[in-house]
This record gives C-alpha cells, sequence and structure tokens, in this order.
C-alpha cells in the first residue's frame, strides 16, 4: 500500500487502531469477502484485456486469504498473475507497467508476482508438499524484512504495519515477547529448534556431531547470522550444532554460510528427506527469482549469475522437475 499523504497515513492509522477490537471482525471479513469475490474478478478481466490474453489467472496472496490477520485499514491485496507460456517477453512487461499504473490509483492493490502455468503448478505442488519447511524459512525471512520496513518507516502508520506483522511472526514462533525494531531474531532459536526436530527427527537420529564444533556465518538468503555459540549481532538464530548443519544444509547459500563444512552439509544432504526438501527449497527460490525478474527487471549480474548456479546445483542432485528457462 503506497500512500504519500501524511494527514491520509494518520487517518488510516487511527481506523487501524479503532478497528482492532473483535467487534469490528465484520467489517473486516466483508472488506475481505470484495476484494476476494468481486474486485479481484473484475481486476483480472482488465488485466486480460489490456494483453489480450484471455488465459490469465489473478490469484491473490498473504493477509487477504487470512481471516485473523486481515484489517480493513491496514491489509493490502498482494497478487499473483499466471500466464501460458507463450507470452512473450515484452506483452509481461506491458501487463507489469499497467499493473503498476493501476496500482498508484487504487492503494490498496500491493505487491505483484508473476509466473507461467507451468511455474505455478510446480510451486504450489511444492507448497503443499513441504508446507511446514517453506513456510518456517519464509516467517524468518518476513521478520528479516519487517524490521528493515519499521527502521525506514517514515510514518506511524507504516510502523505500525511492521510491528503489528513482526507481533503475529514472534506468536508463530512461540515467543511471549514484544516485537523490537531489531533482535526479533534472538527470540526464536529455542521454538526454530523444536520445529526443526518434529519435522526431521526421523533424519537427525542418523546423524552424530561434536557439540564443541563452534559455527557462526551469514546466510545473504535469511538476511541473519547463523551460530551455535555466542549471539554475535541483533540478527543472529542461535540454535545446537546438529540443528544449525541441517537448517544449514537445507537453505540455498548452506555452502557460503559454512565453507568449511562441506563435507558435513553434503553428508546431511545424502539422507532422503533432507535431500528432497533441499531441491525443493531450491526450485521455488528458482521460480521466485523467475517472478523478480518479471515483475521489477532486475536482471543484473549477480541475480543471472544466481539463477545458474541454482541450476548447476540443481542438475548435480539429478533434481526430478523440469523448469524452462526465463526468456528476458
Amino acid at each position: 500500500m503506497r500512500i504519500s499523504s501524511r494527514p491520509l497515513l494518520r487517518a488510516l492509522n487511527l481506523a487501524h487502531s479503532l478497528t482492532s477490537h473483535p467487534l469490528f471482525k465484520p467489517l473486516h471479513l466483508g472488506t475481505r469477502y470484495f476484494y476476494i469475490s468481486i474486485f479481484t474478478p473484475g481486476f483480472q478481466w482488465f488485466l486480460r484485456q489490456s494483453i489480450k490474453e484471455p488465459l490469465l489467472q489473478l490469484a491473490c496472496r498473504h493477509s487477504v486469504l487470512s481471516k485473523s490477520g486481515f484489517n480493513t485499514f491496514s491489509s493490502d491485496i498482494d497478487y499473483s498473475i499466471i500466464l501460458p507460456e507463450e507470452v512473450p517477453a515484452h506483452q509481461q512487461a506491458l501487463l507489469v507497467s499497467f499493473y503498476h499504473k493501476v496500482s498508484k490509483y487504487l492503494v490498496f492493490i500491493g505487491e505483484l508476482e508473476l509466473y507461467t502455468f507451468s511455474e505455478w503448478e510446480l510451486k504450489q505442488s511444492l507448497e503443499n508438499t513441504y508446507a511446514d519447511t517453506f513456510n518456517l524459512i519464509r516467517q524468518i525471512r518476513k521478520i528479516v524484512w519487517q524490521e528493515l520496513a519499521w527502521k525506514s518507516a517514515t510514518s506511524d502508520y507504516h510502523r505500525s504495519k511492521a510491528i503489528n506483522s513482526l507481533q503475529r511472526l514472534l506468536v508463530s514462533f512461540e515467543s511471549k515477547t514484544q516485537a523490537r525494531e531489531k533482535d526479533n531474531l534472538t527470540q526464536i532459536g529455542t521454538s526454530l529448534e523444536k520445529q526443526l526436530y518434529f519435522l526431521f527427527k526421523a533424519s537427525l537420529t542418523e546423524f552424530s556431531l561434536q557439540d564443541p564444533l563452534q559455527l557462526t556465518g551469514y546466510s545473504d538468503y535469511l538476511g541473519c547470522w547463523l551460530t551455535n555459540t555466542h549471539q554475535i549481532t541483533s540478527s543472529t538464530i542461535t540454535l545446537s550444532t546438529r540443528s544449525l548443519i541441517l537448517f544449514a544444509s537445507l537453505l540455498p547459500d548452506g555452502h557460503k554460510i559454512f565453507p568449511t563444512l562441506q563435507g558435513e552439509l553434503e553428508h546431511f544432504r545424502k539422507n532422503l528427506q533432507v535431500q528432497s526438501t533441499y531441491v525443493a527449497i531450491l526450485v521455488q527460490e528458482l521460480i521466485l527469482v523467475h517472478s523478480v525478474i518479471r515483475t521489477t527487471s532486475k536482471a543484473d549480474e549477480d541475480v543471472l549469475h544466481w539463477v545458474e548456479l541454482l541450476h548447476t546445483i540443481l542438475k548435480r542432485y539429478d533434481s526430478p522437475y523440469h523448469i524452462p528457462p526465463l526468456v528476458i
């Protein structure tokens, strides 16, 4: 939701605060129904007309799909657009431009993702199969993003949105602490440890490591530090040695987090459950990067190198998933 008028921002912030009481739940459910059942089909029709593509699909994402987290005055609608493979890149660019023009006037229209039919089908299948692990990683990344949003907020409205989002994320990690501008990741280690054990307990029993290993590494993918020792910065997650290496073995940039532990990471990935989850996370990241390139035109050298690296790693593990190369 991109709004610049300070009086309007103050009004929205006040409206959000006043309508947070459960008495206003019918209002939020009604707005949510309007967005999903009335506005979205109409907007889909306009998007189809903009590029003359009758098969275009428009899907809602995030808070609008959640009955509990939606607020009429602070929640927007993030969308995914799904297109046939044969729609050329220049038409995709026209579609993205039209979407952003409309969103300047309809401020409740949020961020855009753009996929082909085959990417969307695969993405949905992976999210259904690996829902818990995907959600775990997504929540950690969202904590990092919301801390940045809080830090860069220029109004009480945007600051409140970041705080409310962080608070919901902390609750999902069983933390009873209040959301803060930083240091939130230091509160989730115990819960993350338990969730990793719950998801991979059968696999974890196969591995034995010496706890005296002292490990600290930074994940660009997550945007934070991982360690089994002291917390060296405010953006740090602390785990036991075994859980730490397991977690790193699942991340796309695990090879960079602990470059001296390639043998240990590969040892973990020999486990079928760990390897299949790792490959699914790589594929999911590749699909998301494709979307980012289409919707932001960010195809610089670093991004293209990352796409190439993901393809290379997937070939190494003989991935069963086929992702057509991105046409820019």
